[in-house]
Formats: C-alpha cells, sequence, structure tokens
C-alpha cells in the first residue's frame, strides 16, 4: 500500500482496502501522529500487508478544540470509527491514544506509544533530532510550518503546560509498548529515570529505546524502528 492509499480521517470518505493482497494474519491498525505531524514520516515504514489508516486531525479541529481529550473524545463520537488490533501513536498522538483506551478498552488488542512524555520529561528528552542532518531538520521544519497552522492556538499551548497523562496510562487494559529514542544517552537506568515516570507504571509496560534516534526514530532510524514495530505485530498476528 502506497502513503496516498491511506485515509485521512474518518469522516467523509471510504477506508481504502487491499483485499487482495491481505491474508488471513492482516492487522488492522489505527496510526495517531503528534501535533504538526503529517503522514509521510511513516513512509519509510513497512506496513506489510496490514490495513492501515493514518489519522489525520483536520476534521476535528474548530473553536471547540482545546485539549487532546476534546480530539479523543470527538473521534471516540465519530460514527465511522471501528475496532483496531492495534493503535499505534507518535507524540501528543500518544495521549489521545490512552484516553481513547481508557474510556473504550474494547478498541484495540494493543497500544504502541512512540515519543509520548506522559508527563514533562527530563530536558534531556526534548532533542527532536539525533545528530546533524540537515535535510531532515529542513524537512522537519518545513513539515511543522505547514502543519501547525491548522492547530488552535489554545491547543498548542496546553501541549506545552503542566500536563499529566500517567494515571490515564496506568488503567490502559491492553498490552502497552513505549518507544523513544535515546539521544545522547547510554544509560538504561538514566533512560527511564529521566521519562519521570513512577515505577509502577514503568513495570506494567514494555520500554524499547533506539540508539542514535530522537523525536522521529521513524525518520532517524527508519529500519530499526519498522523492525521493531512488526516484531511487535506479530505477537497478535
Amino acid at each position: 500500500m502506497v502513503i496516498d492509499d491511506y485515509p485521512k480521517g474518518f469522516s467523509n470518505y471510504t477506508l481504502v482496502k487491499k483485499m487482495e493482497k491481505r491474508g488471513e494474519e492482516s492487522m488492522k491498525l489505527l496510526i495517531l501522529p503528534g501535533i504538526a505531524c503529517d503522514r509521510s514520516i511513516w513512509k519509510d515504514i513497512n506496513w506489510s500487508d496490514h490495513d492501515v489508516t493514518i489519522l489525520e486531525y483536520d476534521n476535528y479541529m474548530d473553536k471547540t478544540t482545546e485539549t487532546v481529550e476534546d480530539i479523543a473524545q470527538k473521534i471516540l463520537n465519530d460514527p465511522s470509527l471501528s475496532q483496531y488490533d492495534g493503535i499505534i501513536a507518535h507524540s501528543m498522538g500518544g495521549f489521545i491514544g490512552a484516553i481513547i483506551l481508557d474510556k473504550v478498552s474494547s478498541l484495540a488488542r494493543f497500544f504502541i506509544a512512540i515519543e509520548t512524555s506522559f508527563v514533562p520529561a527530563n530536558p534531556s528528552y526534548q532533542t527532536l533530532l539525533y545528530g546533524e542532518d540537515s535535510n531532515l531538520k529542513i524537512r522537519i521544519q518545513n513539515m511543522f510550518d505547514t502543519e501547525i497552522k491548522h492547530y488552535p492556538e489554545s491547543l498548542i499551548k496546553f501541549l506545552q503546560g503542566a500536563f499529566d497523562y500517567e494515571y490515564t496510562l496506568q488503567r490502559i487494559a491492553v498490552p502497552t509498548t513505549l518507544i523513544y529514542g535515546t539521544r545522547e544517552m547510554t544509560e538504561e537506568d538514566e533512560l527511564k529515570n529521566k521519562l519521570n515516570l513512577s515505577d509502577k507504571t514503568i513495570n506494567g509496560l514494555t520500554l524499547i529505546f533506539i540508539d542514535k534516534a530522537a523525536h522521529f526514530p521513524m525518520l532517524e532510524q527508519p529500519s530499526k524502528t519498522n523492525e521493531i514495530i512488526l516484531n511487535i505485530l506479530k505477537k497478535y498476528e
């Protein structure tokens, strides 16, 4: 399935399904992006023959959208919302996925959140990109500049505040994996501690760290990220 085949949202479209290419082990996946991130960041991920919907939030952005709870509730209210094998989220999308699964645990069988800080993490985690890839930096900046105008200022300010979704994360009933880039950090204990999550939270999920990556491991280390995601999916086929 090529990138242009992915549906943009739930409303006003028919899901694209490549039935002739999918076997009985095909999985239905919902991808929840981060703020100001378009679907192109996933272009290097090989979803195999799985049925993938990369959601875009355009349909849910209006004057009543001030928090991620607002987005999550609008998604849950969408009559086109389906049931999924897995939800895979990036950054802000992790908040939305956690809220959705906390409210409707039967919506998916597993949850993967990539680079989501469920509480404000140590500044070590604020690095957006690892290394000095100027082309990638320009690409990310251009994407942000284009996409951020679709988000209300109130939502942006909310995400810059003292949010706390750790308790929501703890309440998720399905197996959960959190994936982070290591930045310049090398010790696993340091990586865990600087997430500022409690031992109770960490012990209730799976943590995976990707070396030589930061906030965009799917772009910085696409092969490794792809391998990790597909290995997780295989557990549920």
